[in-house]
């Protein structure tokens, strides 16, 4: 696992916003450690999320918070018209699943777009295809659940059709993620595949026009 020295750049010195998936400890377990490392303008959490030792070990941290749901937008930069749109969760939703409470972000700047999923299901992807459709369309998407088939949908990865997509998955672990139908499925958009198991950490910059790769 790498450390957040090797994650986040050491000239790097405040962070302008730190997004909160959902609350399992694989998503915000260092998040108090990120809190100490840096200065973070901003704390973006979903609305759904319940409480646990680490959620309130983190609501204890001046930083402001913001919770999210389903329909708000995010303006970050007005004047670079860089925003984003939270697609879930709807705070209707009744489930016991803390992956189907995950926010699903939609970060837009200029004429590029990245989509984010956390640990969202195929059920949750399936009320996105209904309620959003051809709007997902993004350049890279950040594959929901590590590779889990328990997410990317064939209709969900058509509707979004990314150039780019990425797996965080630990290396050699467990659970066998990413799985191959995922893979497959990925491939079968020809969507080039990016896995944190085999790479490290996987950044992309945009211009507003284009997205690619940091070398």
């Amino acid at each position: 696992m790498s450390s957040l020295g090797e994650v986040i750049p050491s000239h790097i010195t405040y962070l302008d916003a730190v997004l909160l998936s959902h609350p399992d400890a694989d998503h915000i377990g260092g998040t108090v450690d990120v809190f100490d490392m840096y200065n973070v303008s901003l704390l973006l959490v979903a609305s759904s999320s319940k409480e646990n030792e680490i959620i309130d070990a983190i609501y204890s941290n001046p930083v402001p918070k913001r919770e999210l749901s389903r329909d708000m937008r995010i303006v970050l930069d007005p004047v670079s018209n860089v925003y984003a749109e939270v697609l879930a969760p709807d705070l209707s939703w009744n489930t016991d699943d803390s992956n189907d409470l995950s926010l699903v972000l939609k970060l837009v700047y200029g004429e590029t777009c990245f989509m984010f999923t956390g640990d969202a299901s195929k059920k949750v992807e399936q009320i996105l295809v209904h309620t959003y459709a051809d709007t997902l369309d993004c350049d890279v998407l950040k594959v929901g659940h590590h590779g889990s088939n328990t997410s990317t949908s064939e209709a969900f990865i058509g509707y979004i059709s990314p150039t780019h997509a990425i797996i965080s998955a630990g290396k050699d672990n467990t659970f066998g993620h990413p799985h191959q139908e995922v893979l497959d499925v990925l491939a079968q958009f020809s969507s080039i595949i990016y896995r944190t198991d085999e790479l490290g950490t996987i950044s992309f910059v945009s211009d507003g026009k284009e997205v690619e790769l940091e070398k």
